[in-house]
């Protein structure tokens, strides 16, 4: 099965969390009315979700594919690369209300090094935290946050690899 688009993966995800009427799908993803109607049809011939009774569900009888399909390296390298384009595009064209992403190119000592990663880790352990709440509040309000970092020397050389 091709990898699934992130508007799909965030369906399922509002779905994994509860089976769902269209109007509350709509109001936990934020998605238009429209674009969520052909993507519930293209998950439904996926056979990765149903219909019944005007309530839609994850298709229980694919779950375990599904969760299979989800933890592919490939699935999840689509999902970090429309990640990274989505808002790479949305602030190079300055749209979405809370879009920040900074990116500098710099030489870092040891000393500075050691305290980033230090920076790093108690971000990533405020966003674990974050992560384990009980879930009150809609799908779309939820923010993506990505960070790394990598040496220009690891990146030509990928790229060079690569292209």
């Amino acid at each position: 099965m091709m990898p699934l688009m992130f508007a799909e993966r965030l369906i399922l995800e509002s779905l994994t969390r509860g089976a769902k009427k269209e109007t509350a799908l709509r109001a936990d993803t934020g998605m238009d009315e429209n674009i969520l109607a052909v993507l519930l049809q293209d998950l439904v011939q996926k056979e990765l979700i149903k219909e019944e009774g005007q309530i839609w569900q994850i298709n229980l009888a694919a779950r375990d594919a599904l969760i299979d399909l989800l933890k592919t390296h490939r699935q999840r390298r689509t999902e970090v690369e429309d990640l990274m384009h989505l808002m790479v595009k949305a602030k190079m064209e300055n749209k979405g209300r809370f879009i920040r992403m900074h990116m500098k190119k710099v030489y870092l000592s040891e000393v500075q090094q050691i305290y980033l990663d230090r920076l790093l880790h108690k971000i990533n352990v405020l966003l674990e935290s974050a992560a384990h709440t009980p879930i009150t509040h809609d799908l779309k309000d939820e923010t993506v946050f990505l960070w790394g970092s990598a040496r220009c020397e690891d990146l030509g050389a990928k790229y060079l690899a690569t292209n």
